[in-house]
């Protein structure tokens, strides 16, 4: 392959995986009721890591954990076919500790979807700490 086709390429690849991972993952399914670009007021955490279905987003994920919800996205150069998700209080059924493959992490369980939402860190906590004081108001 000649050197000026590398990057289209490489590009049309990389942009085939970021979309193979949001359908096969589970972010396309959740983008479906949760996509939303409006402004979101909250805690930032920024470089967080999390997992939805079965993929891991290690340090790429964007949070905001606010009064209404929790607002994730990902870092520009993997947000293709990711769009911004805005999930309410409302939608959270069930937020636990969850350890797996010796990670740590906070597990949410959405109305309808069994998919798995696990936040890690910093961010896994605030959002815990965040939907049981909700929940016992």
């Amino acid at each position: 392959m000649p050197a000026a086709w590398f990057f289209p390429a490489f590009l049309l690849l990389w942009l085939l995986v970021c979309g193979i991972l949001s359908l096969v993952g589970g972010w396309r399914k959740l983008s479906e009721r949760f996509a939303n670009g409006d402004s979101f007021e909250g805690e930032r955490f920024r470089f967080c890591s999390g997992s939805v279905g079965f993929v891991n987003y290690n340090s790429c994920l964007f949070a905001t954990v606010g009064t209404a919800g929790i607002a994730l996205s990902i870092l520009p150069l993997y947000r293709f076919m990711h769009p911004r998700l805005v999930i309410p209080w409302s939608e959270v059924v069930r937020c636990e500790r969850e350890s797996s493959f010796m990670r740590r992490g906070i597990r949410l369980h959405l109305a309808g979807f069994d998919l798995r939402l696990v936040l890690r860190g910093n961010v896994g906590e605030r959002v815990h700490g965040a939907w049981s004081e909700r929940r016992l108001a």
